[in-house]
């Protein structure tokens, strides 16, 4: 197995992890203590397939490619009998395979057991809760250290990871996030420490500067111990992930509607299969996005990009660069029918949260920086209009100063296509993206976002009855 970080000192493997995410995107699962021994071990990460949210979890597992790096927040210690087995951030593995499913179970050193699919009624959807979602049945109990008793888990969802170096010692989530010692602040991974529905995720994409900083902290660990395993094959083979009903999960359901046109039951879905799909040369994204999207230049994307303290995000993100330096941001949001003013106004809110985010600890730090915000959704309101381009300097008290340009929203209609009836349901195998902006070039207004409004229903609200409807009504809309 390849090793390229065995025998390198602290500075080199800090260099060689900054240079490779050059090229590639870091991750973050969270994980628990009784499934880290599995990635400790065997050499696999896994993940429930849950029936609410089932779009949001996809889109995170799909944004994964072959090659990109995994960190790992484990958020409960069932086995915390010593401090290398505290709460946590752990690393570093490198993803080696597409997301696949697999119904087989697999028992590691602990005793604990990963279930493929549910023991009683044989479905593959879970929760992280003790109850299989389909038949009610509580999952077999499993005694650990610390609990009188946990419980299996169903997990259908599954990466093959090999180690590229292991750090023995996790860096407790405290210092991750409050260590102002080392140079930067980790924004994005903090947010699987919120609670409630929507508030975390099981799946982060990491920024670049965030992923170097966890191997700085690794590296300064005290009593830190690293080891560089060989890779473990995993045992069964790589399943197709499928929907319920045994059709890909690629596979979109539709509502038909023969005149307004067809719509996709849930808007994550967009999320999903944009996700799979940002980074193809040629795509109808790509090709719709033309000419700000180039695949040569994507240095990050990120599903349900977390720019807010308290779980605001914005639907997609990415940024652009050269030789490191990011030069472009696209801000996506997603409506799975009727886009108008207010999504306009959505949109163009996240504009400096966004940029916040991605640039106040880039290193290197850009001086300029374009942002291309983007609506997506099936229909527009023919009231819409959109706001002219417009700058601003941005200044953070990280120290970093950069000239923003603005441009005017883009607006994408997506469409079903390739439609199939399965049963009663209607699947699309495919989505089709048009950039259909026109629409809007004689309905531009004078207007940015007020400094400081944050995407709160109620800030919208204000934001639309003032200084939007004067924007309006000074062009004449």
């Amino acid at each position: 197995m390849n090793q390229p970080l065995k025998g390198l000192s602290s500075g080199e493997i800090i260099e060689w992890i900054e240079n490779y995410l050059l090229t590639h995107q870091a991750h973050q699962f969270t994980i628990n203590g009784v499934t880290y021994p599995f990635v400790r071990e065997l050499h696999f990460a896994a993940v429930p397939y849950p029936l609410q949210r089932k779009y949001s979890m996809l889109a995170g597992l799909f944004i994964t490619r072959p090659g990109d790096l995994l960190f790992l927040f484990q958020s409960d210690p069932q086995f915390d009998i010593d401090i290398n087995s505290r709460r946590g951030l752990r690393g570093v593995y490198r993803i080696v395979s597409q997301p696949f499913a697999d119904s087989h179970s697999i028992t590691c050193s602990t005793g604990y057991e990963i279930l493929g699919k549910c023991p009683y009624c044989g479905t593959f959807h879970s929760d992280l809760s003790g109850k299989c979602l389909k038949c009610d049945n509580d999952y077999p109990p499993f005694a650990t250290p610390l609990n009188s008793y946990y419980h299996l888990l169903v997990m259908n969802l599954r990466l093959d990871i090999e180690p590229l170096i292991v750090f023995e010692r996790a860096v407790s989530d405290e210092r991750t996030y409050a260590d102002m010692s080392d140079p930067g602040i980790i924004w994005i991974g903090r947010h699987d420490n919120a609670m409630g529905p929507g508030k975390g995720s099981s799946i982060r994409q990491l920024l670049r500067e965030e992923a170097v900083k966890l191997v700085r902290l690794f590296l300064t660990e005290p009593d830190q111990k690293i080891s560089f395993p060989k890779k473990v094959p995993y045992p069964y083979s790589h399943g197709v992930i499928i929907n319920e009903d045994g059709t890909p999960a690629s596979w979109l359901e539709v509502q038909p509607r023969p005149i307004a046109g067809d719509i996709v039951t849930h808007e994550l879905m967009l999320n999903f299969h944009i996700s799979t799909t940002i980074d193809q040369p040629g795509s109808g994204i790509q090709t719709a996005l033309q000419p700000f999207l180039t695949s040569q230049d994507l240095e990050y994307f990120s599903n349900e990009f977390p720019w807010g303290y308290t779980a605001g995000t914005s639907d997609f993100v990415c940024s652009l660069a050269k030789q490191g330096i990011r030069y472009r941001l696209i801000v996506m949001e997603f409506k799975k029918d009727w886009v108008g003013d207010e999504t306009v106004i959505q949109t163009s809110l996240y504009v400096p949260w966004v940029v916040q985010t991605l640039t106040q600890f880039a290193n290197p730090s850009p001086r300029e920086l374009e942002v291309v915000p983007v609506f997506v959704g099936r229909r527009l309101d023919p009231d819409a209009c959109r706001p002219k381009p417009y700058g601003y300097r941005a200044s953070f008290n990280s120290g970093v100063k950069l000239d923003v340009q603005v441009q005017s929203p883009i607006y994408i209609e997506y469409k079903p296509v390739r439609i199939q009836k399965v049963n009663s349901k209607h699947y699309a195998s495919d989505l089709e993206y048009l950039n259909k902006s026109t629409l809007l070039a004689n309905r531009e207004i004078l207007w940015q976002p007020p400094k400081g409004t944050v995407t709160s229903q109620v800030e919208k609200d204000w934001v639309k009855q003032t200084s939007w409807v004067l924007a309006r009504r000074q062009a004449g809309l």
